[in-house]
C-alpha cells in the first residue's frame, strides 16, 4: 500500500518503537526535481509467508532542494537512517529525522564521499559501514559521523559492468557485491 516513484535502496534496522523493519528508500530523483522523498519502514513479519505487512512512511527533503540518491544506511539497533546522495562530482551523507506528522529536512553529515554512489550498507553488528560507487568501495568505522567519513579504508572490487549493489555477509566478515550488468554475486 505504499506509493512508489523510484525505489532505490533497502536496509534492515529498527523503527522508533524498536521493532525490526526493512527500510525502503523511495529516494531516486534523477532530475533533482522532487520537493520531497520518502523512507518506508516495513515491519518484519514473524513468519515468512505470503501476507500483507504494515508500514510507516517518513517524508523528508534536503536543505538545498531535490537531490538524487540510491543508498541508505540504517543502524541495526536504533531508529537512525542516513541517505548517501549520488552526485556526479561527489556525494553527501544526510541523517534523516524521522517524523510521521510533518515533512522533515535531512541533516547534512558531510560531503565528499565520492561521486556516483550506487549503494551503501551497515554491518550486522553496527560497527562498520561501506559505501560504493561504480568503481570502488570504501569501508568506514561506525558511527556515521563526519570524522569517520574522513577515514575510509579502500576495498578492491572485481570489475563488473554497471556496479550497483553492496551488503555485508550475515557474520560481517565479507562484502557481497553485484551488478546490473551480470548475474554474478561476488564475495569480497
Amino acid at each position: 500500500g505504499i506509493g512508489a516513484r523510484d525505489l532505490e535502496a533497502l536496509a534492515t534496522g529498527v523503527d522508533p518503537e524498536g521493532r525490526p523493519v526493512l527500510w525502503l528508500g523511495d529516494i531516486g530523483d534523477n532530475r533533482d526535481s522532487w520537493p520531497s522523498v520518502r523512507l518506508h519502514a516495513i515491519r518484519e513479519p514473524v513468519r515468512l509467508v505470503d501476507q500483507e505487512v504494515g508500514s510507516t512512511t517518513y517524508e523528508f527533503n534536503y536543505p538545498g532542494g531535490g537531490t538524487n540518491a540510491e543508498s541508505i544506511l540504517a543502524d541495526p539497533d536504533r531508529a537512525r537512517v542516513w541517505v548517501v546522495t549520488k552526485g556526479l562530482l561527489g556525494g553527501e551523507v544526510f541523517r534523516v529525522p524521522l517524523s510521521t506528522s510533518r515533512v522533515t529536512t535531512a541533516v547534512r553529515v558531510t560531503g565528499g564521499v565520492g561521486g556516483l554512489t550506487t549503494d551503501a550498507a551497515m554491518s550486522p553488528d553496527g560497527s562498520r559501514f561501506v559505501i560504493r560507487d561504480y568503481l570502488r568501495a570504501r569501508l568506514y568505522d561506525a558511527p556515521v559521523t563526519a570524522a569517520n567519513l574522513e577515514r575510509p579504508t579502500p576495498v578492491a572490487l572485481p570489475f563488473q559492468e554497471l556496479d550497483e549493489a553492496v551488503t555485508f555477509t550475515r557474520d560481517g566478515t565479507a562484502l557481497l557485491v553485484a551488478s546490473e550488468g551480470e548475474r554474478a554475486l561476488w564475495s569480497v
